[in-house]
């Protein structure tokens, strides 16, 4: 079972290697790159624990979580080694874009603007959104209750983009 779902990942991933949906022949390019160069270069922000980040490893800062296990064994069914590069998040798809990296793995929510630009593999996980406030702040209990409001969210995240569009005062942070 275990095979299966690595190999129906690396299959799905392998059609994000190219900027743009459903170029084929693009797709089939990239793939022989990146096993030409023997080496598959993963982007990531590395601070989203338990998915993606920084842990110190035989006494080395290493890049390590279930995101960096699949993106492994991506790298393991290609039959290439993998380079992880971090980086900031709002830079990652830029980073793609200039060919900095191959791939991003990452906790990426698929919006439709992305879905338009990127292939995206079938989601492996599922994120809650949620509002964090103080415990005796009984002003917030809906997302229509943060108009007017100042909330604080990653840079260029769907959480920011949501703030926004409920009429949040947006601070922006790197992570």
């Amino acid at each position: 079972m275990k095979k299966a779902i690595a190999l129906l990942l690396a299959l799905v991933t392998l059609l994000s290697l190219t900027a743009c949906a459903g170029k084929e022949d693009a797709a089939s390019s990239a793939l022989d790159q990146i096993k030409q160069k023997g080496e598959l270069v993963v982007g990531t922000s590395a601070d989203y624990p338990p998915y993606e980040f920084h842990a110190e490893v035989d006494g080395k800062d290493t890049i390590v979580g279930f995101d960096m296990e699949i993106a492994q064994a991506i790298a393991d069914k290609l039959g290439v080694e993998i380079q992880i590069v971090p980086g900031e998040w709002d830079g990652l798809f830029a980073g793609m874009d200039a060919g900095r990296y191959d791939m991003v793995v990452n906790g990426v929510e698929v919006t439709e603007e992305r879905a338009d630009k990127y292939d995206f593999s079938t989601p492996y996980a599922y994120i809650r959104t949620a509002l964090i406030v103080k415990g005796d702040n009984d002003s917030i209990k809906t997302f229509e209750d943060l108009k007017g409001k100042k909330t604080t969210n990653s840079i260029a995240s769907t959480y920011m983009i949501l703030a926004e569009e409920y009429g949040a005062e947006v601070v922006g942070v790197d992570t």
